[in-house]
């Protein structure tokens, strides 16, 4: 009775493309922002071999360390440090939750392209906490 959520949505797509930014761009040093924004803003056209390498990086749903740690942090401290920041109409605190399942069609098709190697327009992650649709891999 004294609940109320919020419903982040792209999560995963989000979280992974901060895995693929800190490996390709600060662990690696393979490309650069500027890079990845040209990339980006051509919705990946011309950059193919990039986009691939993007792709490639370790993604949510892996039992991968990398990504993991990252991901796990994504939401401790910026989805979970916002939340506590905010209360709810009676006080009580606002909680996270996940994102109906029907949504990703719709939300992808309004969202451009992004780091982790997603075309813009493309289906967004299913379910707020699953893995990106044909990344799990190792899971």
């Amino acid at each position: 009775p004294n609940g109320l959520g919020t419903m982040p949505i792209t999560t995963i797509v989000a979280a992974n493309s901060l895995v693929a930014i800190k490996k390709l761009v600060f662990d690696d040093k393979k490309y650069t922002l500027e890079q990845l924004n040209e990339a980006l803003l051509s919705n990946w056209e011309g950059f193919e071999e990039m986009r691939t390498d993007f792709k490639k990086t370790p993604k949510w749903g892996n039992a991968d360390t990398y990504a993991d740690e990252i991901i796990k942090n994504f939401y401790e401290d910026i989805i979970g440090g916002e939340m506590r920041k905010i209360t709810n109409y009676s006080g009580g605190p606002v909680m996270p939750t996940g994102q109906a399942v029907g949504l990703y069609m719709e939300v992808g098709s309004r969202t451009g392209q992004t780091p982790d190697g997603r075309f813009g327009g493309e289906a967004a992650d299913d379910g707020g906490i699953s893995p990106y649709m044909g990344t799990d891999k190792k899971g």
